[in-house]
């Protein structure tokens, strides 16, 4: 049997990290106008490129990590697709993201989820019942 898992959906946003710019020396050719022939003009251009990256925000980041500790814990596997730069050609990607509204968003082989801002005793409340184990509860003095 394969190993159990979890995969968390994020939003991650783009951002822009530079621009390039660039330029190329050509000829450009222009009709005299007497019939003779066409000069040769020299000509410059500029050309430039805007480059992104992608980031996942803070919030976000932080329940991330938190879900791939608590998984290590307790031995399940972490899956994470990014729903801004995943295929939505895929259809089945695709049903899962139209139902996700609030990212960061956990969902479980099974099909229970979490989403939006979710708690350490939530994720491990959930990975409990994946493992049928009953919750050990913190004694009071």
């Amino acid at each position: 049997m394969g190993k159990q898992g979890v995969t968390v959906y994020v939003k991650s946003n783009k951002t822009l990290t530079g621009t390039e710019t660039w330029g190329r020396w050509g000829v450009a050719g222009r009709n005299t106008g007497r019939g003779r022939g066409a000069s040769i003009i020299p000509d410059y251009k500029t050309y430039s490129t805007t480059t992104y990256s992608r980031a996942v925000p803070n919030k976000q980041e932080r329940i991330l990590e938190l879900v791939r500790q608590i998984a290590q814990e307790y031995g399940f596997g972490v899956k994470v697709v990014d729903a801004a730069t995943e295929n939505i050609l895929h259809r089945f990607v695709r049903k899962i993201i139209k139902k996700i509204r609030i990212f960061p968003a956990l969902i479980t082989d099974s099909g229970q989820k979490i989403q939006g801002e979710f708690t350490r005793e939530q994720v491990e409340t959930l990975f409990l019942t994946m493992t049928n184990q009953p919750r050990a509860h913190k004694k009071t003095l």
